[in-house]
């Protein structure tokens, strides 16, 4: 890829921000929303995978296909391997970290704390607080809370990775039962919406313009 290649490319441009305009839109409605919604750290790295790539497609994979491969007329299967490669490396990243859980809607302290402390109070009565590590000596896990006032996401964040990942999945189970039923207003969806929504109309735009010019390189590429 030639330098300065993705600002002159419109079908690189549009790769590289339609996914990543998807994402954040998607991120400002869960923002949004009146209910808070909690999802796994796995699942929340996987979306943050699929938001970039558009810019990995355009990028690293792109900088570093085998041009020895594209000679041999692999064409769009070679892209297809490629695509394969990058989603098993964000599922490795997924897996290797830590677990977490993430709720994304701005929630009051007290409140999630009193959602937090009944949750886990449900699965281990010699559940121990200091401060904002919380620790289950029954079902082997530990955690520690990343919250501030005004931030619209709070995140669980084991402090190893060795624990019980079952135990995980009851605490994601009852922490969602007990979470409050609305959330605080957070300014920073319409952030969120507004990157997004500038982000896909550029797409759009350029789909709408050069969209014959857009086919064209779309087929050079498949059969580089």
């Amino acid at each position: 890829m030639q330098p300065g290649a993705l600002v002159l490319d419109p079908l690189r441009l549009t790769i590289a921000l339609t996914p990543l305009g998807l994402y954040f839109v998607l991120i400002g409605v869960l923002h949004r929303r009146r209910r808070p919604t909690i999802v796994s750290g796995a699942r929340d790295l996987a979306l943050l995978g699929a938001g970039t790539a558009g810019l990995a497609l355009v990028g690293p994979i792109e900088l570093f296909m085998p041009r020895s491969a594209s000679i041999a007329e692999l064409g769009p299967y070679l892209w297809a391997m490629l695509l394969t490669l990058y989603s098993l490396c964000v599922s490795l990243a997924a897996l290797a970290a830590k677990p977490r859980l993430v709720i994304y809607g701005s929630l009051p302290w007290a409140d999630l704390r009193i959602a937090i402390a009944a949750a886990v109070g449900e699965l281990d009565s010699e559940a121990r607080w200091a401060g904002t590590t919380v620790s289950l000596p029954h079902l082997q896990i530990e955690f520690y809370l990343d919250w501030s006032a005004g931030q619209a996401t709070t995140v669980l964040t084991a402090t190893t990775r060795h624990q019980n990942l079952a135990a995980w999945q009851r605490l994601h189970q009852s922490l969602a039962g007990h979470l409050p039923k609305r959330t605080e207003r957070s300014w920073c969806a319409l952030g969120w919406l507004a990157a997004g929504g500038a982000l896909l109309a550029i797409a759009v735009r350029l789909i709408a313009t050069r969209g014959n010019e857009m086919i064209e390189r779309l087929y050079d590429v498949l059969h580089w």
